[in-house]
Formats: structure tokens, sequence, C-alpha cells
């Protein structure tokens, strides 16, 4: 009676290793795709890789969310240097936003021409600028992918 308890219990043992070794791959997986998922991708930024017409997007998440956090980056970074041009040359918003988007599209580009029509949108967002005119004129292109 005693060896079929030790038995049983060995057993026992290597089906429970057995089942962390799988559920500690199973978390570290979840882990590792919560990452994309903890990404917030606005509405503004998914609609660029939708095609007119269509419904899913024409790159993957994973992709997309590295694409927006370079553009979010990219923003982020211009808030300064944008509102240190409006204050030392003493030009308009809309210049200053003019001028970021043509300075983003220059070569060797980063970004596509609707991801800088984004990004300075993004900017003007950030600084509290107003972008009706930036909004009036359509990019270079209208998706992107």
């Amino acid at each position: 009676m005693k060896n079929s308890f030790v038995k049983h219990n060995v057993k026992s043992t290597a089906t429970i290793s057995s089942e962390l070794k799988w559920t500690i791959g199973f978390l570290e997986k979840q882990l590792a795709m919560s990452d994309d998922n903890q990404i917030y991708l606005p509405e503004s930024f998914t609609a660029l890789y939708v095609p007119p017409g269509k419904i899913k997007s024409s790159i993957g998440h994973r992709e997309m969310a590295q694409r927006y956090e370079l553009c979010e980056d990219l923003a982020n970074l211009l808030t300064e240097k944008a509102a240190n041009m409006q204050f030392t040359l003493g030009i308009t918003e809309e210049l200053v936003l003019a001028q970021c988007e043509l300075g983003l599209l220059a070569e060797p580009a980063v970004v596509s021409p609707v991801e800088a029509r984004w990004v300075v949108c993004r900017l003007a967002e950030l600084l509290n600028w107003p972008m009706d005119q930036l909004l009036q004129s359509p990019p270079a292109a209208n998706t992107v992918g």
C-alpha cells in the first residue's frame, strides 16, 4: 500500500512539474503579447492603415503599434522645437506646423506623408495650436502600407 501511495505521489509530482512548465510558458507568451495590447492606438492613427472601402488594416497590429510609437515619439520630441521656432522666428503656428511636416518628409524620411500629417496634427494638439489650415489641405497620399 505504501508503494502505490509513493508511486502515485511521484506521478503527481511529475504531472505537476509538467503542468507548471506549460503554465509558465503560457504566461510568458501572454506577457510578451500584452506589451502590444497595452498600447492604445487612437482611431485617428489606425485609420491611416485602412484602405478606402476596406475594414481591415493593411499591416498587422504589432507593426502598427511600432509605427504609432514612432509617430507619437516624434510629435512629443517636436513640441519644444516647434514652440521655440514660433517664438524665435515670430511666425504663425500654422507655418511652424507646415515647416515641421516638410521636415518630416525630407529624405531620408522615416515616416510616410500621411504619418507626417498625423504627427503634425498630434503636435498641434499637444501644443494646443489650431490646425484648421492643416486639415483643409490633404497630405501627399491617402493611405500607407
